[in-house]
Parts: C-alpha cells; sequence; structure tokens
C-alpha cells in the first residue's frame, strides 16, 4: 500500500524570490492546523514564500518553492554550520522566516544561529501547546505572527483548495487509525458503522501509512473497497470528493475538515478544544472518561445520521 507521506512532483519555481519563509516539521495534521498562520504570512508579503519540511505535506499550502528539512543541506544547520552557497541562493531575498522548533529557541542554537544567516528577521516560536491554557493549536500558531508586526487572524481556519469537480459527490469515507493506538475507537464498532452506513450508500475505507502494522487486525473486520492515496494532495482531493469523513483524531480528519468535507472525529485521551478538526461541519464527539473503549456505537452512529439526513442522496 501506498503512503501518503509519499515525495511527489511539485510545480514549483524554486528561481522566484521567497521573500517569506516557513520552517515546519511534524506529522500530516499538525501541517494542516500551520495553514492559518503560513496564509496570513503570505496574505502581506508580495514575493513567493518557501516552505521548509517534508516536500509532500509542504505541497498543500501550494508554496512557490520547498527546501526538504531531511536534505543534507539543512540537516548541517542544526549543528550550527553556516549554510551551503546552494541554500543561500535559495534564500536570497527572503525577508522573513518563521520556524517552528520544538522548544523554542533555547533547544536549537545552532539552528537559530544559521537561520537568522538566511532572512532579514527570523522569528523562532515553539509549536507545543503550552499546558492549561486551552487554545487551539490553529491560533496557538498565528500568534508569532505578532512578532512580524501582523496581526493573527482571530479565528483562523485551515484551507486546502481543491478542484470543484472532486466536491462532495463520493462515498462516506471510514478511517479506522491514528498516530497512537489510545486514540483508535475499536475496529470492530467501525465496521459496524460501515455496516449500517453501507446499506444506505456508498462507502471506502481510507488507510494509511499508519495502519500498516496493524494490518492483520483491521482485515478480518473491514471490506475490501479500501482508499489509498499516494500523496497528501490525492488524498486531499479524494476527501473533497466525499459525502461525510468519519474517523478518529488523526491527520487525514484535520486534512477533511481543511477542504470542506463535513467530518465526525472520536476523540479519546487527546484534548479537543486543543486538537479538533476544523471545518465548516466538523462534529466531535469526545468519550467518556477520555477513554475510546468506553464510546458505544449508538452514539456515533446518532451522529453520522444526523449528518447524512442534511445531505441525503
Amino acid at each position: 500500500m501506498k503512503s501518503y507521506g509519499a515525495p511527489t512532483p511539485l510545480a514549483i519555481s524554486p528561481d522566484a524570490p521567497p521573500g517569506d519563509a516557513v520552517l515546519r516539521g511534524g506529522a500530516l495534521g499538525d501541517f494542516v492546523l500551520t495553514l492559518p498562520a503560513i496564509a496570513a504570512l503570505r496574505e502581506t508579503g508580495d514575493e513567493g514564500m518557501l516552505i521548509i519540511g517534508d516536500p509532500a505535506r509542504a505541497s498543500l499550502a501550494s508554496p512557490t518553492d520547498i527546501v526538504s528539512a531531511d536534505s543534507a543541506a539543512w540537516s548541517r544547520l542544526y549543528a550550527g554550520s553556516p549554510p551551503e552557497p546552494s541554500l543561500r541562493r535559495r534564500f536570497a531575498g527572503c525577508r522573513r522566516l518563521l520556524a517552528y522548533v520544538a522548544g523554542g529557541e533555547v533547544a536549537a542554537p545552532g539552528l537559530v544561529a544559521s537561520l537568522r544567516q538566511l532572512a532579514d528577521r527570523v522569528v523562532v516560536a515553539d509549536p507545543l501547546p503550552v499546558e492549561g491554557e486551552g487554545t487551539h493549536m490553529a491560533s496557538h500558531l498565528t500568534r508569532p505572527l505578532a512578532e512580524f508586526g501582523i496581526r493573527p487572524p482571530v479565528a483562523p481556519l485551515p484551507r486546502v483548495d481543491v478542484p470543484p469537480r472532486t466536491r462532495r459527490r463520493g462515498p462516506v469515507v471510514v478511517h479506522p487509525g491514528s498516530g497512537s493506538p489510545e486514540k483508535c475507537w475499536p475496529v470492530p464498532r467501525f465496521a459496524r458503522i460501515l455496516e449500517w452506513i453501507s446499506r444506505r450508500g456508498p462507502a471506502v475505507v481510507l488507510l494509511g501509512p499508519a495502519e500498516e502494522a496493524r494490518r492483520e487486525q483491521l482485515d478480518p473486520f473491514l471490506p475490501a473497497n479500501r482508499l489509498s492515496p499516494a500523496t497528501p494532495i490525492e488524498l486531499a482531493e479524494a476527501l473533497a470528493g466525499a459525502r461525510l469523513y468519519i474517523g478518529n483524531d488523526s491527520g487525514p480528519g484535520h486534512l477533511a475538515a481543511a477542504v470542506g468535507t463535513p467530518t465526525i472525529s472520536l476523540f479519546g485521551p487527546t484534548d479537543a478544544s486543543i486538537w479538533r478538526p476544523l471545518g465548516p461541519r466538523s462534529t466531535v464527539i469526545e468519550a467518556p472518561g477520555a477513554n475510546l473503549d468506553s464510546l458505544p456505537v449508538e452514539e456515533v452512529l446518532g451522529a453520522v445520521e444526523a449528518e447524512l439526513a442534511l445531505d441525503p442522496c
């Protein structure tokens, strides 16, 4: 099965002056929740946008250039090495660089020193949530914009544009996976939801790289009608065509909301006030006691039935 984290050819123009740049690592959902900050930075600039990170995920922001954070030239910066001439050329003309670094500036002084040689103004921000604050991650990630003199959006909403032809004409997409087992509702209960939906219309199971290790657990319960996009862009297009998305707290749930698809997300141990998907119709069901084993099928089925009633076939 292909991974939707795999590299994909990009229609970029590395010779265009970047103007602004953003360094962002993390998983798919982390990047999607950073899109409002990237969009706000782009709106106040008049040149290109360069993203440093995973090339496949970075393509969701439609940048003019991408630098792989795994490249040898970039990896050397973490040791405080001066940027190679090839990197200096890519960053020529870069005025503002927003760098999300776990732990903030003190956690990677060598990297920060190197970054200051690539842009006129560098702002380093810790992407991790502030304990006990309860601010949604999308809002937290826009806060550093104030250091550039940019007013952070009041209600940041991640958005990924896809071709209009893909909009909401396809099946219900069910994603039984997540980045950690603790965030996964039991597979047999997803199977019951799928069975109910399949009696009323088409449904497909989304399987990504995180589900590879659980194939033996998943296969006996889930139908053969499966979806495995190769890249985040292909995943976005597939989700934009879905009638409804149902899944755990995961990256695809954030991406589904960002393309405007109605979503139902099941939350257990993670804080939904911080991590919930943001979209025009994003429903969150929180498990009693933050334990997904205690979330009954009937509660999820009621939400599914209510959503499907809003968009009858």
